[in-house]
Protein backbone atom coordinates (compact mmCIF):
# COMPACT_ATOMS: atom_id res chain seq x y z
CA UNK A 1 0.00 0.00 0.00
CA UNK A 2 1.26 3.20 -1.08
CA UNK A 3 1.73 6.27 1.66
CA UNK A 4 0.80 9.55 0.15
CA UNK A 5 3.07 12.24 0.93
CA UNK A 6 3.43 15.67 -0.16
CA UNK A 7 6.94 17.36 -0.12
CA UNK A 8 8.32 19.86 -1.36
CA UNK A 9 12.59 20.58 -2.14
CA UNK A 10 13.93 23.82 -1.78
CA UNK A 11 18.01 24.97 -4.47
CA UNK A 12 17.39 36.16 7.36
CA UNK A 13 17.89 39.03 9.71
CA UNK A 14 15.63 41.70 12.07
CA UNK A 15 13.80 41.28 15.49
CA UNK A 16 10.80 40.94 15.29
CA UNK A 17 8.12 38.52 17.60
CA UNK A 18 8.28 35.18 16.32
CA UNK A 19 5.06 33.80 14.89
CA UNK A 20 3.03 30.75 15.07
CA UNK A 21 2.91 28.71 12.01
CA UNK A 22 -0.25 26.33 11.05
CA UNK A 23 1.02 24.11 8.47
CA UNK A 24 -0.92 23.25 5.13
CA UNK A 25 -1.82 19.54 5.60
CA UNK A 26 -0.08 18.54 2.37
CA UNK A 27 2.86 20.71 2.98
CA UNK A 28 5.94 18.53 4.44
CA UNK A 29 9.50 19.13 5.40
CA UNK A 30 12.27 16.68 5.40
CA UNK A 31 15.73 17.29 6.82
CA UNK A 32 19.22 15.39 6.39
CA UNK A 33 22.85 15.28 6.02
CA UNK A 34 24.63 15.14 3.26
CA UNK A 35 27.25 12.22 3.64
CA UNK A 36 31.34 13.34 3.45
CA UNK A 37 30.15 16.81 3.72
CA UNK A 38 29.24 19.81 6.20
CA UNK A 39 26.44 20.35 3.83
CA UNK A 40 22.41 19.67 5.14
CA UNK A 41 19.39 19.55 3.43
CA UNK A 42 16.05 20.42 3.45
CA UNK A 43 13.65 19.52 0.82
CA UNK A 44 9.61 21.08 1.32
CA UNK A 45 7.00 18.90 -0.63
CA UNK A 46 3.42 19.84 -1.31
CA UNK A 47 0.84 18.22 -3.66
CA UNK A 48 2.15 20.66 -6.86
CA UNK A 49 5.45 21.61 -6.18
CA UNK A 50 8.88 20.48 -4.57
CA UNK A 51 11.59 22.98 -3.14
CA UNK A 52 15.20 21.78 -2.07
CA UNK A 53 17.87 23.62 0.02
CA UNK A 54 21.75 22.56 -0.01
CA UNK A 55 23.15 25.05 2.85
CA UNK A 56 26.99 24.54 2.93
CA UNK A 57 28.47 24.48 5.84
CA UNK A 58 32.24 26.17 6.78
CA UNK A 59 33.88 24.20 3.77
CA UNK A 60 31.16 23.64 1.42
CA UNK A 61 29.26 26.91 1.47
CA UNK A 62 30.25 28.71 -1.64
CA UNK A 63 30.30 25.20 -3.27
CA UNK A 64 27.62 23.61 -2.95
CA UNK A 65 24.90 26.30 -1.07
CA UNK A 66 21.91 25.94 -4.09
CA UNK A 67 18.76 26.36 -4.31
CA UNK A 68 16.19 23.43 -6.21
CA UNK A 69 12.57 23.08 -7.62
CA UNK A 70 10.36 21.27 -9.86
CA UNK A 71 6.35 21.52 -10.47
CA UNK A 72 4.19 17.89 -10.03
CA UNK A 73 2.22 16.63 -11.78
CA UNK A 74 0.11 14.87 -8.86
CA UNK A 75 1.30 14.00 -5.44
CA UNK A 76 4.22 11.81 -4.84
CA UNK A 77 3.94 7.98 -3.83
CA UNK A 78 6.48 5.96 -2.14
CA UNK A 79 8.95 4.58 -4.65
CA UNK A 80 8.07 7.87 -7.18
CA UNK A 81 11.38 9.75 -8.13
CA UNK A 82 11.90 13.15 -9.06
CA UNK A 83 14.17 15.85 -10.55
CA UNK A 84 14.59 19.26 -8.89
CA UNK A 85 16.33 22.46 -11.03
CA UNK A 86 18.45 24.73 -10.04
CA UNK A 87 19.18 27.95 -12.42
CA UNK A 88 22.68 26.83 -13.56
CA UNK A 89 21.31 23.92 -14.59
CA UNK A 90 22.69 21.63 -12.26
CA UNK A 91 20.45 19.05 -11.18
CA UNK A 92 19.62 16.96 -7.95
CA UNK A 93 17.64 13.83 -8.06
CA UNK A 94 15.70 12.21 -4.94
CA UNK A 95 12.89 9.21 -4.24
CA UNK A 96 10.36 9.05 -1.92
CA UNK A 97 10.07 5.64 0.34
CA UNK A 98 8.16 5.34 3.71
CA UNK A 99 9.48 8.29 5.67
CA UNK A 100 12.19 9.86 3.68
CA UNK A 101 14.33 11.32 0.86
CA UNK A 102 17.15 9.48 -0.44
CA UNK A 103 18.67 11.10 -3.65
CA UNK A 104 22.26 12.81 -4.52
CA UNK A 105 23.63 15.81 -6.32
CA UNK A 106 26.90 16.86 -8.13
CA UNK A 107 29.19 19.95 -6.76
CA UNK A 108 30.36 22.49 -9.61
CA UNK A 109 33.40 19.81 -10.46
CA UNK A 110 31.27 16.60 -10.70
CA UNK A 111 31.55 15.00 -7.37
CA UNK A 112 28.56 13.35 -6.38
CA UNK A 113 27.13 13.63 -2.67
CA UNK A 114 24.40 11.70 -1.18
CA UNK A 115 21.77 12.94 1.42
CA UNK A 116 19.55 10.92 3.37
CA UNK A 117 16.39 13.56 4.51
CA UNK A 118 13.90 12.23 6.97
CA UNK A 119 10.48 13.33 7.62
CA UNK A 120 9.98 14.92 11.43
CA UNK A 121 8.91 12.25 13.83
CA UNK A 122 6.20 13.13 17.00
CA UNK A 123 7.57 16.37 18.86
CA UNK A 124 10.46 17.13 16.01
CA UNK A 125 10.20 20.08 13.31
CA UNK A 126 11.63 20.68 10.46
CA UNK A 127 11.81 24.16 8.76
CA UNK A 128 12.91 25.75 5.78
CA UNK A 129 13.08 29.43 5.59
CA UNK A 130 14.51 32.21 2.80
CA UNK A 131 14.46 36.09 1.74
CA UNK A 132 15.65 37.57 -0.84
CA UNK A 133 18.19 40.09 -0.66
CA UNK A 134 20.80 42.11 -2.56
CA UNK A 135 19.99 39.77 -5.33
CA UNK A 136 20.58 36.41 -3.77
CA UNK A 137 17.87 34.32 -2.22
CA UNK A 138 18.94 33.45 1.43
CA UNK A 139 17.98 30.34 3.31
CA UNK A 140 18.16 29.25 6.43
CA UNK A 141 17.54 24.84 7.57
CA UNK A 142 15.79 24.42 10.93
CA UNK A 143 15.95 21.03 13.06
CA UNK A 144 14.24 20.99 16.30
CA UNK A 145 14.11 17.09 17.98
CA UNK A 146 11.63 15.66 20.47
CA UNK A 147 13.54 17.44 23.45
CA UNK A 148 13.81 21.13 21.75
CA UNK A 149 17.05 21.04 21.22
CA UNK A 150 18.06 23.13 17.61
CA UNK A 151 19.95 23.10 15.26
CA UNK A 152 20.23 26.10 13.10
CA UNK A 153 22.48 26.50 9.31
CA UNK A 154 21.53 29.19 6.57
CA UNK A 155 24.05 31.12 4.09
CA UNK A 156 23.39 34.79 2.81
CA UNK A 157 24.70 35.76 -0.38
CA UNK A 158 24.81 38.26 -3.06
CA UNK A 159 24.84 38.99 -6.44
CA UNK A 160 28.64 39.21 -6.74
CA UNK A 161 28.88 35.51 -5.32
CA UNK A 162 29.70 36.17 -1.82
CA UNK A 163 28.72 33.58 1.03
CA UNK A 164 28.43 33.87 4.37
CA UNK A 165 26.96 31.83 7.12
CA UNK A 166 23.61 33.74 9.46
CA UNK A 167 22.90 33.71 12.75
CA UNK A 168 20.00 33.23 14.58
CA UNK A 169 18.95 36.87 16.72
CA UNK A 170 16.63 34.65 18.77
CA UNK A 171 15.91 31.08 19.80
CA UNK A 172 13.89 29.57 17.31
CA UNK A 173 10.45 28.28 17.96
CA UNK A 174 8.98 25.05 16.45
CA UNK A 175 6.45 26.15 13.72
CA UNK A 176 7.24 30.09 13.72
CA UNK A 177 6.27 31.11 10.66
CA UNK A 178 8.71 33.85 10.71
CA UNK A 179 12.16 34.76 12.65
CA UNK A 180 15.29 37.27 12.37
CA UNK A 181 18.99 36.32 11.45
CA UNK A 182 22.44 38.48 10.99
CA UNK A 183 25.16 38.22 8.90
CA UNK A 184 28.64 40.00 8.93
CA UNK A 185 30.61 40.25 5.85
CA UNK A 186 33.59 42.75 5.46
CA UNK A 187 33.93 41.11 2.12
CA UNK A 188 30.78 42.41 1.08
CA UNK A 189 31.35 45.75 2.91
CA UNK A 190 28.73 45.78 5.83
CA UNK A 191 29.76 45.28 9.55
CA UNK A 192 26.41 43.66 10.51
CA UNK A 193 23.06 43.38 8.48
CA UNK A 194 19.70 42.13 10.33
CA UNK A 195 16.78 40.05 7.91
CA UNK A 196 13.42 38.42 8.37
CA UNK A 197 13.46 34.68 6.75
CA UNK A 198 9.94 33.52 6.27
CA UNK A 199 8.66 30.00 5.68
CA UNK A 200 9.00 28.72 2.45
CA UNK A 201 6.21 28.30 0.18
CA UNK A 202 7.09 26.27 -2.66
CA UNK A 203 4.46 27.09 -4.89
CA UNK A 204 5.45 30.36 -4.83
CA UNK A 205 9.08 30.06 -4.84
Amino acid sequence: MHRRIVAVLLCCHSGCALESLEPEASLVTYWGTVEDSDAVIAITLTDTAAVAYVCGGELTRETQTRWYSAELSQPLIEGDSLVLDAINGQQLELQLSADSLIGSYLDPDGTAFNFDAVIPSQGEFHGLYTVVDSGCRTGVIVNVDASNNSEVQGAWCNEAGIFEQVTPIAPINPGASSFDVTVVSATAGFEEKRLTVQAIDPISF
